[in-house]
Parts: structure tokens; C-alpha cells; sequence
């Protein structure tokens, strides 16, 4: 992607994109699945500058090399965390810190990273890899991030990582089939989360019309493109369909997951 034109007008949606992930701890800075983030980030922007015809986008040539070469980075990423930016390590060495702290921290990046990971697989699965359902791969992937995602609720993930949290469920029920988006649709409904500008909750109106639960969606949507997010492809309609189910839940009884 270093060969690539420079890159000129895009899409305004994707402006901020890859901004969100800069909540992540110190002890990702550098490392491998932050190169991969922005490798990802870069391709996404390629595609749309091909997609909408721009004279400087990169060739299609170029394109299917770098998203292949993304993929491949991506998907041999280490299970475990096993890199570690070395000022954090420093920071971390302090006298005061307790072996437990250190072993909840340990816990909680652990937890991070798989989520981070599975949640940028999902999304590659959706726009820059698509794969067919019917390898499996997707079923393994969404039974992976639901697990991470009840490991989150279980540790009770700090308010700075719930807009990582909700990006990762929103991409997990995106690549759902749809008997399980009930799962990331109830989830998302609940989630406590600030608006992309950090001035107030997101909170759905859960009495409001379907314009106002509609405002909302956007919303979310728009926290979404901080991180990785798009709105062509076979995600358009992907979207739509878990818009549909959040509202359904929305309009249900029982909203606890």
C-alpha cells in the first residue's frame, strides 16, 4: 500500500475512521494487531476511493495484492498477546503495582485483544475478505466473539472500552445469521455509551417513534466509522437486517440479554 497513490477525497463518513481504537492501552502501541487496524483502515479507504471512481485510487491489481496480504496478517495474528510495547512495561514495573494487579491487567488486555481481533476477522469476513457461510467460518468466528463479549459483561469492562465493546457487538451481529443477532441486538440496545462527539449518552427511546429509534441507530452507526465501519457492499444490507432485529427488541418486552 506504500505504492499507492496518494490518497485524495473519500467518502466523508470514513474521516474519523481507525480514531476509536486510539482508546486501547498502551500496551498495544506498535504492536502487530495495531499495524494490522491500520492496514485494514488503509485498504478500506482504497476500496472507496476505487468504488467511487477517483483518477488517483489505487488500481484493482493493487487492491486485490494488498487486501490478500491484510488477510493474511490478520488472520496470523497470535491467539495469545505476546507482544508488548516496552515503555508500557516500564510504566507497569512500578513498586506499587501487586502481582494481582498485574494479573487482572494481564486478564483485561488479553480480553481486549480478542475481542479487537475477532471483531476486525468479522469484519473482513463482511467487506474486504467475504468468505461463503457455508465454509463454517463465520458460525466459529460469532461463537468466539459472543464469548468474548460475556467475558466482557463478566469483568465488567471499564466505560472508556464500551464503544470498542459496541462496535465489536455491532460487527458480531452484522455477521450473524439471523436466529442469533437477538444475542448482539439486546446487547446493543443496552449499551452505555457517549455519542462520537462525547457529549451524551446514547441511549435508545425506547417509547419514542420509529423516526426517533431510527436518529438513534445512525448514531451508533456513526460511533461505528470511528473504528471500522462501511456502507456498500453485502454490509449495506447486513446492517439493515440487524437494524430490524434491534427493532424488534426494542418494541418487545423483555430487553435483558
Amino acid at each position: 500500500m506504500s505504492s499507492w497513490p496518494e490518497r485524495t477525497h473519500h467518502n466523508p463518513l470514513l474521516d474519523h475512521l481507525g480514531t476509536g481504537f486510539e482508546v486501547l492501552p498502551g500496551f498495544f502501541v506498535g504492536g502487530p494487531l495495531m499495524k494490522v487496524l491500520e492496514y485494514l483502515h488503509q485498504l478500506l479507504l482504497g476500496f472507496d476511493m476505487y468504488l467511487s471512481k477517483k483518477p488517483t485510487a489505487p488500481t484493482l491489481v493493487q487492491l486485490v495484492g494488498a487486501r490478500n496480504a491484510v488477510q493474511h496478517a490478520l488472520m496470523s495474528l497470535d491467539a495469545k498477546v505476546s507482544w508488548c510495547n516496552p515503555a508500557y512495561m516500564h510504566h507497569t514495573s512500578a513498586e506499587s503495582a501487586t502481582d494481582f494487579d498485574h494479573e487482572n491487567q494481564n486478564i483485561m488486555n488479553q480480553i481486549i485483544y480478542d475481542l479487537v481481533r475477532y471483531a476486525a476477522i468479522a469484519f473482513s469476513f463482511l467487506v474486504s475478505f467475504p468468505i461463503p457461510r457455508h465454509t463454517g467460518h463465520h458460525q466459529l468466528l460469532i461463537e468466539h466473539l459472543k464469548r468474548t463479549i460475556e467475558q466482557c459483561d463478566t469483568l465488567y469492562l471499564p466505560l472508556l472500552y464500551q464503544d470498542l465493546l459496541l462496535w465489536a457487538t455491532m460487527t458480531g451481529g452484522v455477521l450473524a445469521e439471523d436466529c442469533e443477532r437477538s444475542f448482539f441486538a439486546k446487547r446493543i440496545i443496552l449499551a452505555e455509551v457517549t455519542s462520537p462527539t462525547g457529549s451524551n449518552l446514547l441511549k435508545p427511546p425506547k417509547d419514542g417513534s420509529r423516526r426517533d429509534k431510527r436518529a438513534w441507530w445512525e448514531k451508533i452507526e456513526d460511533l461505528c466509522f470511528t473504528f471500522l465501519w462501511y456502507d456498500k457492499f453485502d454490509m449495506e444490507w447486513e446492517v439493515e437486517a440487524l437494524w430490524i432485529r434491534v427493532l424488534k427488541e426494542m418494541e418487545g418486552d423483555d430487553l435483558q440479554p
